[in-house]
């Protein structure tokens, strides 16, 4: 299960304040697609307190797009998501494919995550081989 809310932050990170200028709150599905994509742009060490929280995704950066980096980017992003036990590994499934030759779509299937909201939630992105870069797709 997850937090049903949390603050809201833009898909580049910047708080979202509303027309009265407060924080806007995020509902529990926009809280679990923060948290996919706060985990998939951090690299392990970066929070001292949780030295292996984070995809590394970075580290994948210049290699060569084939069906094994695709396997070891799924199971980087899958252990991400279940290290810390913020989504159950029996309610998380990872598929990474390649759209170019050098950039790769996961889509990440969240199941039953929130009591009383039925059904999965789909979250993917798009992650640049070139330079990192991760992009949330809508």
């Amino acid at each position: 299960m997850i937090r049903e809310t949390d603050i809201k932050v833009a898909d580049d990170w910047d708080l979202e304040v509303g027309p009265n200028g407060d924080l806007q709150i995020a509902n529990a599905s926009r809280t679990a697609v923060q948290d996919v994509m706060f985990r998939m742009r951090s690299q392990r060490g970066e929070l001292k307190t949780q030295p292996d929280f984070g995809a590394s995704l970075e580290a994948f950066i210049g290699q060569a797009n084939t069906r094994e980096l695709g396997r070891r980017m799924q199971s980087e992003i899958f252990r991400a998501l279940t290290r810390d036990n913020r989504f159950a590994p029996a309610t998380v499934r990872v598929e990474v494919a390649p759209i170019a030759h050098d950039e790769v779509v996961a889509l990440i299937g969240l199941l039953d995550l929130v009591e009383g909201l039925s059904g999965s939630l789909i979250v993917s992105f798009r992650a640049d081989l070139s330079d990192g870069n991760i992009t949330l797709m809508r």
